[in-house]
């Protein structure tokens, strides 16, 4: 049986979700992976097949778009695939009757899109019994009226004791935000508790001038995961994962960022999984506090293992039942 996967690509964690269920189902059934030739970016089993297409996405300026539909077939050819998975993209459950959504929130609700066509959307999940899987702790409430499934998430945790580094992560950024942060990361560089801690930094805030300390880019390796002790990140429900898989503290920054973000951090803070501090500066200072303490981490390690894991294991189990396996 063929299977397709089309992940959006407005961020590596749908990316990385979509690879993760590729490579695991890639055992019983025959999958191709579409994608955006410039975000593939995660180690796929030689099982997996992959169509590198242009973006699908569409959001600018905060607003969301509808995708037009001829433009979609031209990119997508899905004919002769049994069933179609799909990360996020509602708008594309005209293009067969076999299809699954992942979602644990819709762009067209969180940015208000007036476009009635999103409505239409809505309806047709519901009349049409659309299966939907989300995580259970990050999928949004209004995904209760459709044929929802609450799964666990992907993956599985791994204790690792080899954990030095901190992990600066904040996406996309203004000009202002980001010079404003270098000058507080470079303040506490300065600073000699600090001076023997690496720092994995993201691309965006790396220059020159972080050249003479123990700072190097971030690249988002499991190996860079790995060494990781404290996280400093805009919380992407991928990045999210890389860090609760290996029992790494969350701290959130989500200023000026899309609502997803803050309805994460505030997930997050509620299941005690990380803080939400409101400056850079209020983060790095609580690393520094709580950076050898072994109660403190093992407490929260524990935390971690105690999630629920291996999602992907859910969806294959859905897959073989209507496949009659």
């Amino acid at each position: 049986m063929k299977v397709a996967l089309i992940p959006s690509d407005n961020g590596l964690g749908h990316i990385r979700r979509m690879t993760l269920l590729s490579n695991f189902i890639s055992n019983k059934f025959q999958v191709t992976i579409f994608i955006n030739k410039k975000k593939l970016v995660f180690n796929l089993s030689k099982k997996v097949k992959t169509k590198k297409i242009k973006s699908l996405f569409n959001l600018k300026k905060k607003t969301y778009k509808l995708l037009n539909k001829n433009d979609i077939k031209k990119i997508l050819k899905l004919k002769n695939f049994n069933y179609i998975i799909v990360d996020n993209f509602p708008d594309l459950l005209s293009l067969s009757k076999k299809i699954i959504l992942f979602s644990n929130f819709f762009w067209h609700r969180e940015l208000h899109s007036k476009n009635p066509k999103f409505k239409q959307i809505e309806n047709q999940l519901v009349k049409r019994k659309i299966k939907i899987f989300g995580n259970y702790l990050f999928q949004k409430k209004y995904f209760s009226k459709f044929n929802n499934t609450k799964i666990p998430f992907f993956g599985n945790y791994k204790k690792n004791l080899n954990k030095k580094n901190i992990l600066i992560s904040i996406g996309t950024a203004r000009y202002n935000e980001v010079e404003n942060i270098k000058k507080i990361i470079i303040f506490y560089l300065e600073k000699e508790n600090f001076k023997k801690i690496k720092i994995f930094l993201d691309p965006v805030l790396y220059d020159d001038n972080f050249r003479k300390y123990n700072v190097i880019k971030a690249d988002y390796s499991k190996n860079m995961y790995n060494k990781t002790k404290f996280a400093i990140i805009k919380p992407g429900l991928g990045t999210v994962e890389e860090c609760l898989m290996r029992g790494i503290p969350i701290l959130t920054y989500c200023k000026n960022t899309f609502p997803e973000f803050k309805y994460n951090a505030r997930v997050i803070n509620k299941f005690k999984l990380g803080y939400d501090f409101k400056t850079i500066g209020e983060s790095i200072s609580f690393i520094l506090k709580n950076f050898d303490d072994k109660n403190f981490l093992k407490f929260h390690e524990r935390r971690c293992a105690n999630l629920k894991w291996r999602g992907e294991k859910k969806i294959e189990k859905y897959l073989k039942s209507q496949f009659n396996f």
